[in-house]
């Protein structure tokens, strides 16, 4: 892998503790197909919110390179989370991703650490973890998502995870992104929907991450991450595309409310019809 202009995750820090979370996992990860000038790129965008048995942090790296062609995001404890990535290292160091193995790839690690995880002793069920999954297959842009109770799915535009993905997934819809999107439509939109995001089910709102990737080769891929300085661009961007207030002043006709100014409301009503067919 080689990188493009990298910004360092201000004060990011992996946790590192043994026990399970049954806390419900807070965060938002997606990523999106794009294209730049005909070639495809991936966007991907999360926060830095995380939690443990006991407390919830904005400061957490949740993002992971697994394989010369692929990274991942994770939805979910940070112990389970940083344990999952570290399967998948081991499992796809030095091996070659084709089309013909990579599901059987994704699938083998999940398993063992869904195994580990039985086998436990707890007091309670554990919370589970998620995966996002997106890189370059034989230079094509791929997107899967695996989790430790679903089960291998790949996902041709666009796939969000954690507790802040039922709001990200319908701006994304909206948008009607596809394939061939713009990398810059994209990169806005994956912002956008994170924004959105953050009103919803807890997600990060102290650091926010954009990035994306390009493949290099066949078997390796270009990272950019947008710096956090550059992040205003993408602000100032949601206060021109974003979702609005209304005006104060602004309302519906009065005949369609039937919200009327009272010195009015005599005349209004011996004008009015009703639009149902007398029952003579």
């Amino acid at each position: 892998m080689s990188m493009g202009v990298v910004a360092s995750s201000p004060g990011a820090r992996a946790v590192k503790q043994r026990r399970y979370s049954s806390v419900t996992a807070m965060t938002m990860c997606l990523a999106a197909k794009a294209q730049l000038a005909g070639y495809p790129r991936l966007v991907y965008c999360c926060d830095f919110l995380a939690t443990d048995d006991y407390s919830s942090y904005e400061d957490v790296s949740k993002y992971d390179v697994i394989s010369a062609e692929l990274m991942a995001l994770f939805s979910g404890p940070i112990t389970a989370g940083t344990e999952l990535l570290r399967l998948y290292r081991k499992r796809l160091a030095g091996v070659a991703i084709t089309d013909d193995n990579i599901f059987a790839l994704l699938q083998s690690p999940m398993e063992e650490f869904r195994k580990r995880v039985s086998e436990r002793k707890t007091e309670s069920p554990p919370q589970s973890v998620d995966l996002l999954i997106f890189g370059f297959v034989e230079a094509a842009p791929r997107i899967f998502y695996i989790g430790q109770q679903h089960e291998l799915q790949e996902h041709p535009m666009y796939c969000a995870i954690g507790s802040g993905a039922q709001a990200a997934l319908p701006i994304l819809d909206w948008r009607g992104l596809s394939s061939m999107s713009r990398l810059d439509e994209v990169v806005y939109a994956a912002y956008e929907a994170k924004r959105i995001a953050e009103a919803g089910p807890p997600v990060g709102k102290k650091i926010t991450l954009v990035a994306f990737m390009e493949p290099n080769g066949p078997s390796d891929f270009r990272l950019t991450v947008i710096p956090f300085d550059d992040l205003h661009y993408l602000a100032e961007a949601f206060e021109t595309f974003g979702p609005k207030p209304l005006t104060p002043d602004w309302c519906l006709p009065g005949r369609i409310t039937g919200a009327v100014a009272r010195s009015n409301l005599e005349s209004t009503t011996s004008d009015s019809k009703s639009p149902l067919p007398s029952p003579e």
